[in-house]
This record gives C-alpha cells, sequence and structure tokens, in this order.
C-alpha cells in the first residue's frame, strides 16, 4: 500500500563519474586556495615591517647618495629616519662631504646603482641580538681618489621580542640612521 500512495523510488541517475571527480578536485582546489592566501596574510602581519624595509633600503642608500654626490643637501637630510634627524642633519651632511673633498678633490657623480643591503645582528650579553643592522656600502668617485658611503639602517630594540609571534613588533626604518664616508686610505 505504501508504493502505492507515493509511487515506487525512482532508479538512481547515472551520474558521470567525470563530474563527480571535477567537483571533488574543485573542492580541494578551494581549500588550498584558502590556505595560501591565509599563509601569505599571516607572513604579511608578521613580517610587514621586515619586507618593506628591506625593499626601501636600497632605494633610500641610492636617493642618498645621488643626493650627497650633486650637493643637494635639503634631499639628503630627507632621507634620514626621524629617530635620527636630530644627530643627522643636513649641515652635519654637508660638512662630512666637505671634509672628504678637501682631502680627494671634487666628487664626480656617476649614475649610483641601488646597494644590496648587507644585514648585521648586533649580539647583546645573552647572544640574543639587541638590534638588526643593514649597512649599504656606495663607492663614490673623486677627482684625487676615491671613498665609500656606508650608509646604516638600524631597528629599534629587541629585547622585547621572545617568541616567533613577536616577529610582527619589529620594524626597522626605510630612512638611515647613520652614514660615514671613508677614504680608502682610512
Amino acid at each position: 500500500m505504501l508504493f502505492a500512495t507515493y509511487g515506487a523510488p525512482s532508479p538512481p541517475k547515472n551520474n558521470n563519474p567525470l563530474v563527480i571527480i571535477l567537483s571533488v578536485c574543485g573542492g580541494c582546489v578551494l581549500l588550498v586556495g584558502i590556505g595560501i592566501f591565509a599563509s601569505v596574510m599571516w607572513a604579511k602581519n608578521t613580517f610587514g615591517g621586515i619586507t618593506q624595509a628591506i625593499l626601501e633600503i636600497p632605494k633610500t642608500s641610492q636617493r642618498f647618495a645621488t643626493a650627497v654626490e650633486n650637493h643637494d643637501w635639503s634631499t639628503a637630510a630627507d632621507q634620514v629616519d626621524p629617530s635620527a634627524k636630530g644627530t643627522i642633519t643636513a649641515a652635519k651632511i654637508e660638512a662630512a662631504e666637505m671634509a672628504v673633498e678637501a682631502k680627494l678633490g671634487p666628487v664626480e657623480p656617476t649614475a649610483v646603482e641601488a646597494p644590496t643591503p648587507v644585514q648585521s645582528p648586533v649580539q647583546k650579553g645573552s647572544g640574543q641580538p639587541k638590534y638588526l643592522e643593514y649597512t649599504c656600502s656606495i663607492p663614490v668617485k673623486y677627482k684625487k681618489g676615491s671613498a665609500t658611503l656606508a650608509i646604516h639602517f638600524k631597528s629599534g630594540d629587541l629585547s622585547g621580542i621572545t617568541s616567533f609571534n613577536d616577529m610582527s613588533k619589529m620594524k626597522i626604518p626605510t630612512k638611515l640612521t647613520s652614514f660615514k664616508i671613508s677614504t680608502d686610505n682610512d
């Protein structure tokens, strides 16, 4: 009687196995895509300050070196991190360059190529780095010789970073924190 009221169940449809396989694979691809997106967002939040600095440091170094070679002291001073503005002024940059030019003659401006920053962690007593310093060295030609312009980018104090999750707190300035022009004879 039951079958008479509702009718017999319909026979199963012949689903194409290719449709089933594509549906399962599409779902897996979607899950992998969501995982990759979540990983990228986590890495950006964790290492964003470091990544931005590593990309910007060579450009800042190039702008600073070009400004010094062109005697454009205000542009050179614009490349200084706010934390170092009190110690590195346009007048101090000019004085450092003029001291080298007094020894080696006028600078011979060339196309300054973006240097590759070199990282050096500065250790504290426990062996853990107290801060990170990135240095870009740029050769500078003068009439009577050459010199090296070393540009430094120093992070803040890292002693508060105690775990991998604290990496998001680490910031490296994208503007220089110190510089030194040394002749090849120094």
